[in-house]
């Protein structure tokens, strides 16, 4: 009966410990997310300028993506543009002129 107790208080308090971050070790530095932060940072700042032509094997995920065709006329290009290539989760401004989006390839 007393190892039963032992190991259940034992149990207990290794339980108790890790639920607190007691046990758990925290790193001082995160080199890992200071990384993709600054990758995403770089990212949003290289742009890819693409016209009707649709050549996009320039762009990489989270690049500013800019679409300015040539010419006018079709109104739902820019909806199509942005179901295509944009972000939705992102800040997305267009007009009949264009698109500027993040990019993000389906």
């Amino acid at each position: 009966m007393k190892k039963i107790s032992a190991f259940a208080i034992a149990t207990a308090a290794c339980l108790m410990t890790a639920c607190n971050g007691e046990s758990q070790a925290t790193p001082k530095d995160t080199p890992a997310s200071t990384s993709v932060a600054e990758q995403q940072a770089l990212a949003a700042n290289t742009l890819c300028q693409v016209d009707q032509n649709f050549d996009i094997s320039a762009c990489r995920d989270g690049n500013r993506f800019v679409f300015q065709p040539t010419r006018f006329g079709n109104e739902q290009l820019p909806i199509s543009v942005i179901a295509a290539f944009c972000d939705i989760h992102q800040p997305i401004h267009f007009n009949k002129a264009g698109v500027v989006c993040i990019f993000k390839r389906m």
